[in-house]
């Protein structure tokens, strides 16, 4: 059950794995080549136009995500209607490969290496709202890629170790440990190159 629990898991690493890999690669994308990608909506009532804006951008090694909202109503419904006319009834897909306002949200904002803006507006003919959070690239590719990259390691480990066991040799520091030179002989208890014991003369 273990190794089959094991086995399952490669996949969510690998994904993990590619998803660091596409972090650092846009760590180093995002300094000559700014952009951002984004996704816009519109509803219509009689009494009201909301819109809503999902955008995920890059820039200076940072990943920007930003949520905006609006709901225009009362005399301000004609201006909501004509911005909504303005797009698509469905959910529009935008890109675009330059700087935008939101993408690098003030400092004063900030916990250690993300930065925040925010903002709430309540008035009797609009509503609107947004959130946006900035995080460094590499601190993606740091959190995404420690656990496949730990298991990939380990696993290079245990098999250098299971062929060093194979073959005679120390698993510390694959010093030879055979006493003779002929295959299935006794091995040396005590490795006399670092010293750690070998379970397998035993």
């Amino acid at each position: 059950m273990r190794r089959l629990l094991s086995i399952l898991l490669w996949p969510i690493k690998a994904l993990l794995l590619i998803v660091a890999l596409a972090a650092l690669f846009a760590w180093v994308w995002s300094y000559p080549h700014p952009g951002s990608v984004g996704w816009t909506r519109w509803w219509i009532s009689s009494d009201r136009a909301d819109g809503r804006d999902l955008a995920c951008g890059w820039m200076n090694g940072r990943i920007v995500i930003g949520r905006w909202w609006w709901t225009f109503s009362k005399d301000l419904l004609d201006e909501g209607r004509r911005q909504a006319g303005q797009h698509n009834p469905t959910w529009t897909w935008n890109y675009e490969a330059r700087t935008r306002w939101w993408m690098d949200p003030p400092p004063g904002s900030s916990w250690g290496p993300f930065r925040q803006d925010k903002l709430d507006s309540a008035k009797p003919d609009l509503d609107q709202g947004r959130r946006i959070l900035s995080f460094p690239a590499w601190l993606v590719a740091l959190l995404f890629g420690c656990w496949p990259a730990g298991s990939v390691a380990l696993l290079i480990r245990r098999r250098r170790l299971r062929r060093f066991t194979g073959i005679g040799c120390c698993n510390k520091c694959g010093y030879d440990l055979r006493a003779t030179p002929s295959p299935g002989g006794a091995l040396l208890p005590i490795c006399p190159e670092c010293g750690a014991a070998n379970p397998a003369s035993v």
